[in-house]
């Protein structure tokens, strides 16, 4: 037994001898990196939201571009030297030089005091930024409030909307505040051009700050959007963090990437910087869509309360919506002179109608000034005569006009979407897969959304024909955008769709089909048939390539006519009546009727059923498919 111990005790002895010198060194390393040292704090997640950094698996880059962000050359990249050299800048130099480190990286400075070590933060020449100081008092921020202008669709570069952060300050009157925008820095005014090129990166983006009424003006008036304010429940520490790091980024750039890097992807980087840990950011990793975002700062509980403000266009719709449209035409000539708006009120008898004509008058000369097309004077003189006769029939009940606000965005769907189904093609049974990135199209639920308004990018749809056991790319769409504005008394906007990508098309003397090139517009008029239906015509020109077609190509041209409807917020349906002709390359006419009728199950899934009959190469086919979808 004495020898069997002694054995194991010389086989013991080395391995705690290891032992002993294994805790020892990770001691030592514990000891030599406290949580606030530079090495320690280099990896925190504050200070990569600072540096706006975003991770990869193996390393991690910021996504500010201008090299005069960083006082490392190496900062765009290393957490770490970009910190030894802003704690190496802190502690020399002349403070009072308002291009001192101090003052252009307040935020920088304000974490550093409060976690960096004492022996380093004692070497600091400063303690506070004066030159913030001064700011933060002379705006005296309370409060802040994400802003969202809902999508404009007759601006490419508004399909998504956007999003502002608001700045209150202790007078508390909203329209009073400062808006801090970031944007794409160009004189472009082609919006198209301006998406495309901010696709890739062509354009600086920078953040600015304006008062917010002239932000009311430019996205309620001229832009005809409305505007969603949601409140957040910042307090005045974290109000003070996300002014702190604006201040570090007014003067740098960063490329503006339309569906990426855009004004919602940067201003989440200031709420991150607002609350620590809260790293929004991050969730984000291929693309950025504006109303995803605020769904996202709703799920880190950053919003108090929401508040609807009405476009110039929806008021005017709404008032007009009281009338007959024999007064609605009088209230636009009531706009034209001071002697139609006073006969106007003169011809009529009922206040009722007096109130809501004049109002009408009043609303749409504001609309034409803002768009230019009175000048001050003229407006000055008719809407003082507008008002002068509007005054002495006095208020009216907060119900006096309907209540017509809709859905607030953060609960539309989910812009992310799955789609399985089974049908029959040509007497040919498929199961069917598709799938959407991003965004929202005509038979998706309409709450929150723009009904009439569809935009879809690098959306794929697949069929598998089961007794043939064949898999077809069916479609691949690079971008889908479908914009039906209905026309009335008041608003003459063009109806418009842009599709292009990948498709089959069927080959001639043949059931078979071939994966084709195509692109296909539209242009026409829409109108309101009934409550939430739109009916519309549209003229179609379309190309499509493949070798299999004569001189490799078909193009041509025809027309579609359609009926959009929503019966109940769960039901919706679409009919549609296709004739084209192609007279170039190809010959060959197309005849097509499609249907579709969608049911919602809830908040993220639904039920869609289509049937669509087509002729053409002088075959006739019909397709009948039911499917489910999922989304998130």
């Amino acid at each position: 037994m004495d020898l069997q111990s002694s054995g194991r005790s010389r086989i013991a002895a080395p391995f705690f001898c290891i032992l002993l010198c294994m805790t020892s060194s990770l001691a030592t390393i514990c000891t030599a990196a406290p949580a606030n040292s530079i090495g320690a704090l280099a990896e925190d997640d504050y200070w990569h939201t600072l540096l706006h950094y975003k991770r990869t698996i193996f390393s991690q880059k910021s996504t500010i571009d201008d090299p005069k962000f960083f006082l490392s050359p190496e900062g765009a990249t290393n957490p770490t030297a970009e910190l030894e050299a802003t704690v190496a800048a802190f502690s020399t130099g002349d403070p009072s030089d308002e291009a001192h480190p101090i003052n252009r990286f307040p935020a920088r400075l304000n974490w550093l005091q409060k976690n960096l070590a004492p022996e380093h933060t004692a070497r600091f020449v400063a303690a506070q930024s004066s030159t913030f100081e001064e700011v933060w008092d002379a705006m005296e921020p309370t409060a802040a409030s994400v802003i969202f202008p809902t999508q404009y669709m007759n601006n490419p570069a508004s399909l998504f909307g956007h999003t502002l952060i608001n700045i209150e300050g202790k007078r508390n009157e909203k329209i009073l505040a400062y808006s801090i925008n970031y944007s794409a820095i160009t004189e472009e005014s082609n919006g198209l051009i301006f998406a495309v090129k901010g696709i890739f990166g062509y354009y600086p983006g920078r953040f600015s700050i304006d008062p917010y009424y002239q932000k009311v003006q430019q996205y309620s008036d001229l832009s005809m959007r409305d505007i969603w304010e949601y409140n957040l429940n910042l307090n005045q520490d974290e109000v003070r963090n996300l002014i702190l790091h604006l201040w570090e980024l007014k003067d740098a750039y960063s490329n503006y990437f339309f569906f990426k890097e855009n004004c919602s992807y940067n201003l989440l980087f200031l709420l991150d910087a607002a609350r620590p840990a809260s790293n929004m950011v991050d969730q984000f990793k291929h693309w950025v869509i504006p109303v995803d975002t605020i769904k996202e700062v709703r799920k880190n509980n950053f919003i108090a309360s929401e508040h609807y403000r009405p476009s110039r266009s929806t008021t005017i719709k709404r008032i007009a919506s009281t009338l007959p449209k024999e007064l609605q035409e009088r209230s636009v000539e009531a706009t034209k002179s001071d002697a139609a708006s006073i006969e106007l009120t003169k011809s009529l008898d009922n206040r009722e109608d007096k109130i809501r004509s004049l109002d009408l008058s009043a609303e749409l000369l504001q609309m034409y000034h803002a768009d230019g097309k009175i000048d001050q004077k003229t407006y000055a003189d008719r809407f003082l005569t507008i008002l002068k006769q509007r005054a002495p029939l006095g208020k009216v009940d907060d119900d006096f006009y309907p209540n017509t606000t809709p859905p607030p965005p953060h609960m539309g769907h989910d812009s992310s979407r799955i789609t399985t189904g089974f049908g029959s093609y040509d007497s040919r049974d498929f199961i069917s897969f598709s799938l959407r990135p991003a965004y929202h199209d005509l038979m998706d639920p309409s709450a929150g959304y723009t009904l009439g308004s569809a935009i879809e990018f690098l959306s794929g749809e697949f069929y598998y024909y089961t007794d043939e056991q064949k898999l077809e790319v069916r479609q691949l769409d690079a971008i889908s955008i479908q914009s039906l504005s209905p026309i009335d008394t008041f608003f003459k906007s063009k109806s418009w769709t842009l599709n292009t990508g990948l498709t089959t098309i069927k080959e001639k003397d043949s059931h078979d089909r071939h994966t084709a090139i195509y692109f296909d517009a539209g242009v026409g008029v829409s109108v309101s048939l009934f409550d939430n239906s739109i009916g519309y015509a549209l003229i179609e020109p379309a190309i499509y390539l493949n070798k299999s077609l004569a001189s490799n190509h078909m193009a041509g041209g025809g027309g579609v006519v359609g009926l959009l409807s929503k019966w109940t917020p769960k039901w919706r349906s679409q009919f549609e009546i296709r004739q084209r002709y192609y007279f170039l390359g190809e010959d060959n006419n197309l005849t097509e009727f499609k249907a579709k009728a969608a049911y919602s199950l809830g908040d993220t899934t639904a039920l869609q059923v289509s049937f669509s009959r087509s002729h053409e190469f002088e075959q006739t086919w019909n397709e009948l498919r039911c499917s489910f979808q999922l989304f998130f």
